[in-house]
């Protein structure tokens, strides 16, 4: 991949797709020279939007990657115009949630969600001393 080169996969609207994200996102870092930490952490925080679209939205996910010099940028793109935000976390087993924002929260960088055309694109960027 050359420098900010933009790479983006759609995934399917099922249970399927925050592990077809790990996997494909994990393909695309691992020749990128990332330390594990910084690795994982990607991984973990673009299953966890992934499985926000499966779960709040009736779209499929779109994941964009950027890799820069010294930084990591990932959108998961949605056709909801509902504006992701973190919210308190719940602790019922019937319906448990609320942690996969906060996550993203603690573990990027930065974080955002864009609404452009009808379409949600909740981001996150990562610091990284490869890539």
């Amino acid at each position: 991949m050359s420098e900010s080169e933009v790479l983006t996969t759609s995934l399917p609207r099922d249970l399927s797709a925050p592990r077809l994200a790990r996997r494909w996102i994990s393909e695309q870092l691992n020749p990128r020279g990332l330390t594990s930490d910084e690795h994982d952490a990607i991984v973990l925080l673009v299953s966890e939007l992934v499985s926000n679209v499966v779960l709040h939205t009736e779209s499929d996910p779109v994941v964009t990657l950027r890799v820069d010099p010294g930084k990591v940028l990932v959108g998961v793109e949605d056709l909801s115009e509902h504006v992701a935000h973190v919210r308190q976390p719940t602790v019922d087993v019937e319906r448990p949630g609320g942690w996969g924002l906060r996550i993203v929260d603690q573990m990027a960088d930065s974080w955002g969600a864009d609404v452009i055309e009808g379409r949600k694109v909740v981001w996150f960027e990562v610091g990284v001393s490869g890539a």
